[in-house]
């Protein structure tokens, strides 16, 4: 009769602890805008939350710490879409496509990682 007792505290300890939790600047998922929404970009994996989307930015959180992980997925998603790489340093990386220019940016924040990709024209 234990049995059922335990796998209960089991699957309520699961659901209390092991949901992830975003920062609080993400407590709610917001809608990518084009051109970010026709990019295919890996939004959900990994858990992840879009905390901010217009046509000029998006800002993803992912459960975990993989800042070199995430830029490589991204970086991949957007070259398929027919960007070139042009400069990388460190957790930023610049794309370009004709004239226009993303940015994306990977912040570790430990719990999470914060990928921003943004419209950066050129100056």
């Amino acid at each position: 009769m234990r049995g059922p007792y335990v796998i209960a505290t089991i699957a309520l300890g699961s659901l209390l602890f092991g949901c992830a939790k975003h920062s609080d600047s993400c407590k709610s998922s917001a809608d990518p805008q084009a051109p970010f929404s026709e990019l295919d970009l890996p939004t959900s994996e990994g858990n992840g939350r879009i905390c901010e989307g217009s046509s000029k930015k998006i800002k993803v959180e992912h459960m975990g710490s993989d800042t070199g992980g995430w830029r490589d997925k991204y970086g991949t998603a957007i070259v398929a879409k027919g960007y070139a790489k042009k400069d990388c340093s460190g957790t930023q990386c610049i794309y370009t496509k004709g004239k226009a220019r993303l940015r994306v940016n990977v912040i570790d924040a430990k719990k999470w990682t914060t990928v921003i990709v943004e419209d950066y024209p050129e100056k």
